[in-house]
């Protein structure tokens, strides 16, 4: 099995898929794509799912899917070597965005929005590995200070940046010009 998407329904008094996730998701040596969202599944992924599943190319957790241990995302992702998607939307994130995220150099799509992480905006080093990113998403946080100088210029083909509904300040970096592909 290469995909795994386990999807509930957005309405009140929808059936849900919940309960614990089984350990036997290791089993799972081919799997590229494993998605949950709209779901009440208990605890985060099993810590070895990166090392286990060393074809994972994306992970995503909308709307409840997976709740973050302790509002933190567990240092074993940081072996997720091959991901493109590393999407948690509205998961229940808090403290800064982790920094092993800006070693994910396959990466085209971060989705972190609707949480609560704080801290700074990542500085530049962070993004410096990121050249493949073409849509970054860490709206409805509370990140603040500046967008750093030279984040612009990472990838030229960055199409999306959200970053609204944060406490940053400061000038927008000149660099954003060198996004060619920017739309918002």
């Amino acid at each position: 099995m290469q995909a795994l998407m386990l999807e509930g329904q957005n309405y009140t008094n929808a059936p849900v898929l919940g309960g614990p996730l089984p350990t036997s998701l290791l089993d799972l040596s081919a799997l590229e794509i494993f998605t949950l969202s709209f779901t009440k599944f208990e605890g985060f992924l099993p810590s070895a799912f990166c090392i286990r599943l060393t074809k994972m190319r994306v992970i995503i957790s909308r709307h409840g899917g997976l709740t973050a241990t302790n509002g933190r995302l567990p240092e074993s992702l940081a072996e997720c070597r091959n991901l493109e998607i590393f999407w948690f939307e509205a998961i229940g994130l808090t403290g800064p965005v982790p920094p092993y995220i800006g070693n994910f150099t396959r990466l085209t799509i971060l989705d972190l929005s609707k949480n609560n992480l704080d801290g700074p905006f990542p500085p530049f080093p962070f993004w410096a590995k990121l050249r493949e990113l073409r849509l970054l998403k860490l709206n409805t946080n509370s990140l603040s200070g500046e967008i750093p100088e030279g984040f612009g210029a990472v990838s030229p083909d960055l199409l999306w940046v959200s970053v609204y509904r944060n406490r940053l300040t400061g000038p927008l970096p000149a660099s954003l010009g060198q996004a060619k592909e920017l739309r918002r």
